[in-house]
């Protein structure tokens, strides 16, 4: 999409159902466990952080190009709400998509996560 019609234009799916596909979904998960963020255990309940991370953690994350929130999600379920999530898009669509996913109501979050989301 180009960056005139990518804060006005429609929102491009296409991405949307490949992103859910079970295998991609784990290659995604295990690339945020391998990040060491302090506070996300593994599928074991061990590793970094296990049982070290409350609510309210300090863990900050900035997703750049976020979409429909794809990573978000699963960001939002490997920290277990233990973050404060930004997330930026050029598209107001896809935003819009996230937010309706991801947010319960005007900035209400979902799973306890602080979630942010900004058009750039």
């Amino acid at each position: 999409m180009d960056n005139a019609a990518a804060g006005t234009g429609t929102l491009d799916t296409s991405y949307d159902p490949f992103s859910r596909e079970p295998s991609y979904v784990e290659l995604n998960r295990e690339f945020i466990r391998s990040l060491g963020l302090g506070g996300i255990p593994d599928a074991r309940g061990t590793g970094p952080g296990a049982g070290t991370t409350g609510p309210g953690g300090g863990l900050r994350v900035l997703d750049l190009a976020c979409g429909t929130g794809t990573m978000i999600e699963l960001l939002l379920d490997e920290l277990c709400g233990a973050a404060s999530i930004v997330g930026v898009d050029l598209s107001k669509a896809s935003l819009a998509h996230a937010r309706r996913r991801l947010l319960a109501g005007p900035g209400e979050p979902v799973r306890g996560a602080r979630v942010r989301l900004v058009n750039a």
